[in-house]
C-alpha cells in the first residue's frame, strides 16, 4: 500500500512537472512572440532592413552609377569645349557676313553708278566709244554684283549653320547635365540605402 502511494506521488510529481513544462514553454513561446513582434516594428529591423544580398547588390549598383556620372561628367566638360569653339566659329561666320554684306553693298553701289553713267551719256549725246566703254563698266559691276551676292548668301547661310550647331551642342549639353542630376539623385539614395 505504501508502495501504491509512493508510486502515485510519483506521476503526480511528474505530471506536475509536465504541466508545469508546458506552462514555461507557453510562457516562452509568448515573450518570443513579444519580442519578434517589437522587432518588427523596430526601424533599425524593420522591412527596409537590406539582407546581405541586397546590400552587395545596392553597392554594385552604387559604383555602376558613380562611374556613369564620372562619364557623364568628361562628357558634358568636352562638349562644353566643343560648344566654346562652335560659338567662336559662330562670331567669325558673323563678322565674315558682315563683311560680306559691306562688300555687297559696295558692288551695289558700283553697279548703281555705271548704269547712271551710261544713261548720263546716252542723254548727253556721247560719242558710241564712250557709250560702249560705259557700257562695259555696267558689264563688269554686274559680274562683281552677282559674285559679292553669291558671297554674301554663303556667308549668311554658314552663320545660320555654325549657330544651329551652337544651338545642337546646347541641347545635348542640357541633356547630358540631366542626366548628371539623375544619377546625382539616384546615388544619393542608394547611399541613403546604405546609410553612408
Amino acid at each position: 500500500m505504501k508502495l501504491i502511494t509512493t508510486i502515485i506521488t510519483i506521476a503526480a510529481i511528474i505530471a506536475g512537472l509536465a504541466i508545469l513544462s508546458l506552462i514555461i514553454a507557453f510562457i516562452v513561446s509568448k515573450v518570443k512572440a513579444r519580442k519578434a513582434k517589437k522587432k518588427a516594428a523596430s526601424p533599425s529591423t524593420s522591412s527596409t532592413t537590406m539582407s546581405d544580398a541586397e546590400k552587395q547588390k545596392a553597392e554594385g549598383d552604387l559604383l555602376t552609377k558613380e562611374a556613369e556620372k564620372a562619364d557623364k561628367e568628361v562628357e558634358i566638360f568636352l562638349l562644353k569645349g566643343v560648344k566654346s569653339t562652335l560659338e567662336a566659329d559662330a562670331q567669325k561666320a558673323v563678322d565674315e557676313a558682315a563683311n560680306a554684306g559691306t562688300q555687297l553693298n559696295i558692288a551695289n553701289a558700283a553697279y548703281d553708278a555705271a548704269s547712271k553713267k551710261v544713261a548720263d551719256l546716252v542723254k548727253a549725246s556721247a560719242s558710241t566709244d564712250e557709250v560702249t566703254a560705259a557700257k562695259k563698266e555696267v558689264t563688269n559691276a554686274i559680274k562683281a554684283l552677282k559674285e559679292a551676292t553669291k558671297v554674301a548668301d554663303a556667308k549668311n547661310s554658314n552663320v545660320t549653320t555654325v549657330k544651329a550647331a551652337v544651338t545642337a551642342k546646347e541641347t545635348e549639353i542640357s541633356t547630358c547635365q540631366a542626366e548628371i542630376d539623375r544619377l546625382t539623385n539616384e546615388i544619393s539614395a542608394l547611399k541613403q540605402k546604405l546609410g553612408r
